[in-house]
């Protein structure tokens, strides 16, 4: 029996080209992983970018909706700049200069005597501030510039309960308004109180800061509060939410002849009123994309262009909002 002198095997250039096969294979595996992934990143990304937008204007838009809102036909008694002299409306003492929020016209959380108080007011974010409240003097934090910042006050739209929280209310009836903080306060024992209905008094300020050790936007919002010393002040809250780099307000105005048209400020004359607000937000990722993505990308909100030069994801989203009670300018 014979056995084979040589055994045949693969030669060099064989070799050469199952190498150069695998590596074309696991090149292509390679890419098309790092494209599922990277497309992976994008789509959960872009769901977030979504998720913060949509709960950032549904919390806006809770606050918005109410604005006007003073119970028995009596917004025109604590917005007329006399009802304080005239004794229409009794506010407790005010709270110092330095834990509230002062509006433009000089009026904090509470009407004061000989000037009108704004249901609600927005203002941008520029130097120098036109409500310094929105300054904490916190060096780990600095204002989003440019943005819009927006003031509320109302009646919260559900009538409080007894025994009341702890927190400023405002009891109603068809010709006066008692702003009282309780407990430690209560209505006087006289029968024009004795039907009225009384609310939790709000006053929010809404703004967009960023944290300086992360560069991270966010949500900010000052609440009207008592403290354990029963001592009124705007009290700064938690981040609302994070990724909120922009907010607009604009106004949808109608005249008149019944003709809408919109107005960046709340200013006009007795003949207009507003029905209500577009709100404009700008989410943004919390880290730039891995590779550079396009630059010099501009966003349209409210009427005002927003050129951005960087490498991060956002997204541009706005509703309407109707307000339940228009607010007659002037």
């Amino acid at each position: 029996m014979k056995s084979s002198k040589f055994q045949q095997g693969f030669n060099l250039i064989e070799w050469m080209v199952t190498i150069a096969i695998a590596l074309f294979i696991i090149a292509g595996m390679t890419s098309f992983f790092v494209a599922s992934r990277t497309s992976n990143i994008a789509t959960n990304e872009s769901a977030e970018l979504q998720e913060t937008g949509r709960i950032a204007l549904q919390l806006l838009s809770q606050d918005l909706r109410q604005v006007g809102f003073w119970g028995f036909s009596t917004r025109h008694i604590l917005t007329n700049q006399l009802s304080v002299k005239n004794q229409q409306v009794r506010s407790p003492a005010s709270i110092p200069n330095n834990r509230d929020c002062i509006d433009v016209n000089g009026v904090g959380s509470f009407p004061k005597d000989d000037i009108r108080m704004n249901d609600i007011w927005s203002f941008e974010v520029n130097t120098p501030l036109q409500m310094g409240c929105i300054d904490d003097q916190d060096s780990s934090t600095k204002l989003a510039q440019e943005t819009d910042a927006i003031a509320i006050r109302r009646a919260r739209g559900q009538q409080a309960l007894a025994p009341l929280t702890p927190q400023y209310h405002i009891a109603l009836t068809g010709s006066e308004a008692y702003i009282f903080a309780a407990p430690t306060e209560v209505l006087p024992i006289k029968p024009q109180w004795q039907g009225a209905h009384v609310y939790q008094y709000i006053h929010n300020v809404y703004y967009i800061d960023y944290d300086v050790a992360s560069n991270v936007p966010r949500l900010r919002r000052k609440m009207l509060n008592i403290d354990a010393g029963n001592v009124g002040e705007m009290k700064l809250q938690p981040p609302l939410l994070e990724g909120v780099e922009n907010m607009q307000i604009e106004y949808i105005v109608r005249d008149s002849n019944g003709h809408t048209s919109y107005s960046e400020f709340v200013a006009g004359s007795n003949l207009e009123n507003v029905i209500g607000a577009r709100v404009w937000v700008l989410i943004r990722a919390e880290q730039p994309k891995k590779s550079p993505g396009e630059k010099d990308i501009s966003y349209q909100m409210a009427g005002k262009q927003i050129t951005l030069k960087d490498d991060y994801r956002r997204l541009l989203m706005s509703t309407v909002v109707s307000f339940s009670n228009p607010i007659w300018l002037g």
